[in-house]
C-alpha cells in the first residue's frame, strides 16, 4: 500500500437525520434540498479537511458552490444563511466556509478528539491570521490514523463485539438454567415443607392469616385486594380451611383465577357441612375410594 495515497470519505451515523441541526432543517421549506446541499458541501470540504477550497489556494465562493452542486446562486447563498444560523458551518471574513461538523464523520478513533482539537484550532489560526500549512496538517492527521488503518480498526472492533456478545449469550443461558434448577429445587422443598405443616395443623394449632398469605404467595402475587379478600375468608373460614383450600388451588396448574377458586372449594365444604379438617379429609378419601370403585365405561356418580 502507497504512502502517499490519500482516501477521502465520509461515515454517518445512523441517526444522522435524527439530530436537532437535520430535522429542523428538513422541516423548513425546500427543507430536503438544502439537507441535500449540506451532504454535497460535506463530501466537497473532505479532500481539505473540512474547508470549502476550489484548490489549494482559492475557496468556493456561492456561484462557484452553485455550479458544483447545480442549484441556483440564490439557493445557495440561502443555504448558506441557513447553515450558519443552525451552526453547522462558519464562514470567516475572507469568506471562507469551513463545516463544523465534518470530523465527527471521519470515524471514531483514538485520535478523534486530537483530530478535532487541531481542526478547531486551524480555524482559529485562520480568523488570527496565523499561516497554515495545509499539507503538514494533513499529514499529521493521517500518519496517526489512516482511513484503511480505521477500516481495519473496525473490522476488529466488530469481531470483538461479536464474540463479546456471543460470550454473554452463552453466560445467560447458564444463569437461566442455573436459575430453572435452583427454582426447580426450591419450589420441591417449599411443598415438601408445606406437606408436613399441613400434616401439623390441628384445631389447637391452626394456621395463622400470616401462614395462609405466605402459602398463596408461593404461586400467585398478593395484592391489596387479594389481602383483603383472604382476610374475609380467613374471619368467615377460618385459618385451617383457607389454608387446605389454598394448597389445593396452587397445586392445580390449570387454576386461573385464584381467587375465585378457593372461595368455590370454602363454599362447597361450607355447604355439605364439613366444619373441620378431618370431616374434609375424610370426605375426600370417601369420594375416592367411591370413583375407584366404577369401572371405565359405567355410569359415573356425577
Amino acid at each position: 500500500m502507497s504512502d502517499n495515497k490519500k482516501y477521502y470519505y465520509l461515515r454517518l451515523k445512523e441517526n444522522f437525520f435524527d439530530s436537532d441541526e437535520i430535522i429542523v432543517l428538513e422541516s423548513m421549506p425546500d427543507g430536503h434540498m438544502y439537507s441535500n446541499i449540506l451532504l454535497k458541501l460535506y463530501l466537497r470540504s473532505l479532500k481539505h479537511e473540512g474547508k470549502l477550497m476550489f484548490n489549494e489556494r482559492i475557496p468556493f465562493n456561492a456561484t462557484m458552490l452553485a455550479n458544483v452542486t447545480r442549484h441556483q446562486v440564490g439557493t445557495i447563498e440561502k443555504a448558506i444563511d441557513i447553515f450558519q444560523s443552525l451552526g453547522l458551518i462558519e464562514v470567516l471574513d475572507n469568506g471562507a466556509i469551513y463545516m463544523l461538523d465534518i470530523q465527527n464523520f471521519i470515524g471514531e478513533t483514538s485520535t478523534e478528539a486530537d483530530r478535532i482539537r487541531a481542526y478547531r484550532k486551524r480555524i482559529d489560526d485562520e480568523k488570527r491570521g496565523v499561516p497554515i500549512n495545509d499539507n503538514s496538517l494533513v499529514y499529521k492527521c493521517n500518519d496517526k490514523s489512516t482511513p484503511e488503518i480505521n477500516i481495519e480498526q473496525e473490522k476488529d472492533t466488530k469481531i470483538k463485539q461479536k464474540q463479546s456478545k456471543e460470550k454473554e449469550k452463552e453466560e445467560q443461558k447458564k444463569r437461566e438454567r442455573d436459575i430453572s434448577t435452583t427454582n426447580a429445587v426450591g419450589g420441591a422443598r417449599a411443598k415438601a415443607k408445606n406437606a408436613r405443616a399441613r400434616e401439623n395443623f390441628t384445631a389447637s394449632n391452626e394456621p395463622t392469616f400470616d401462614d395462609c398469605c405466605d402459602l398463596y404467595c408461593e404461586k400467585h402475587p398478593l395484592g391489596n385486594i387479594d389481602r383483603s379478600t383472604l382476610e374475609r375468608l380467613y374471619k368467615e373460614h377460618g385459618g385451617a380451611k383457607l389454608h387446605e383450600a389454598i394448597f389445593k388451588t396452587i397445586s392445580n396448574d390449570e387454576v386461573q383465577s385464584p381467587l375465585a377458586y378457593i372461595t368455590g372449594i370454602l363454599n362447597d365444604w361450607k355447604a355439605k357441612g364439613l366444619e373441620t379438617l378431618e370431616d374434609i379429609r375424610d370426605e375426600e378419601e370417601e369420594r375416592q375410594e367411591e370413583m375407584s370403585e366404577w369401572e371405565f365405561g359405567d355410569d359415573m356418580p356425577f
